[in-house]
């Protein structure tokens, strides 16, 4: 309550580092790089089951050397750790589905992982709550698009709904029991009451602004961004948007769908609650973000190589893709970021 509510899962974590390795900085900032190498592999996991080997080996590349996931694989703090939890979500949900028949059990053991995974990320961040309202969305869309594969599969989403609601519940328990817990909410809901009240702008400013984030201007704080800093620079921004369109156009297909869900659904929070253009908001959405940068540069990639047949010069313009942009984002943190008298205060660097 003193801090208006924080999901413990990551304190713990904490916890158990400092208890085990001594109190120091790197050991109180431990779990964050322990979860975003988990993130990097698990976000592999899904790229490689979804859209195969090579979308899966660039996005990870292009994941591991961003500025949003390097800074929060490096601070202590819990934003970070939501990723990790739903990209194992979704590649759980994602083998659920995709078993045959003749599997049955072994889709139940992945619908059970996946609600494991589903309340961890409740628990380790207030944007978690989105993965519930991911999972709804799929379920819906292959009862009403895919009614056949569902009727044999819907008993995987029970248990995974069963493990998940049985796990999340003390937490709702000790929320209800100490209210002040979900102050957090209260300050970040002027939004959604101005649009109670039939003033639907500030709604409107803060959607469209979220989506802004990754193509033209981010987060104007120094807290968790280089001030205004966008998700995705001029070499790889269209990269991104042609992934994501190319995704929209085969939105009927489970696997698209359920990226698509993914990436509006984990934008939504910042959607709807202040700041703009909030990177923390929006962490949930940020492995599908570069999965689809992956698929657009695996696409330059089967261009130049296989149809131009020019491999020398493909993988130029994919190292160029992936040099230019990891070498900034490393001084954007290292330089820029880290340095900056306002991050000191921000951090009580005093």
């Amino acid at each position: 309550a003193e801090s208006w509510g924080h999901e413990p899962l990551y304190h713990y974590l904490q916890a158990g580092s400092l208890a085990l390795l001594g109190e120091s900085d790197w050991s109180l900032r431990l779990p964050s790089v322990v979860l975003g190498m988990i993130e990097l592999a698990a976000t592999w996991l899904v790229a490689q089951k979804l859209l195969g080997r090579r979308v899966g080996l660039l996005t990870t590349a292009f994941l591991a050397v961003s500025f949003w996931a390097i800074l929060y694989s490096r601070v202590g703090l819990r934003v970070g750790a939501v990723t990790a939890f739903a990209a194992l979500m979704i590649y759980f949900l994602w083998r659920s589905w995709e078993r045959p028949t003749a599997q049955t059990w072994r889709g139940l053991a992945d619908g059970a992982l996946a609600g494991l995974f589903l309340a961890a990320g409740v628990y380790t961040y207030l944007a978690g709550r989105v993965l519930p309202a991911i999972v709804v969305g799929f379920v819906l869309f292959t009862a009403v698009f895919h009614w056949q594969q569902f009727k044999i599969r819907w008993p995987r989403f029970v248990l995974l709904a069963a493990v998940a609601a049985l796990l999340i519940w003390p937490l709702w328990q000790a929320i209800a029991a100490i209210p002040v817990g979900e102050q957090r909410l209260e300050l970040l809901n002027q939004a959604i009451v101005a649009l109670r009240q039939g003033d639907p702008l500030p709604v409107l400013d803060l959607t469209v602004r979220a989506f802004g984030m990754h193509v033209i201007q981010g987060e104007q704080d120094w807290l968790y961004n280089e001030y205004g800093r966008p998700i995705f620079d001029v070499l790889t921004v269209f990269f991104f948007l042609g992934g994501l369109l190319w995704v929209v156009r085969r939105w009927r297909q489970p696997k698209f769908a359920l990226l698509l869900l993914w990436f509006f659904g984990g934008t939504g929070p910042s959607m709807i609650a202040p700041p703009a253009a909030s990177v923390t908001h929006s962490i949930v959405a940020q492995p599908v973000a570069y999965i689809f940068l992956g698929l657009g540069v695996a696409h330059l990639w089967h261009w130049m190589v296989v149809e131009e047949r020019r491999p020398r010069l493909g993988t130029a313009l994919i190292a160029l893709l992936f040099i230019v942009p990891g070498v900034l984002a490393g001084l954007a943190f290292f330089q820029s970021w880290n340095r900056h008298p306002e991050v000191k205060e921000l951090y009580q660097g005093g």
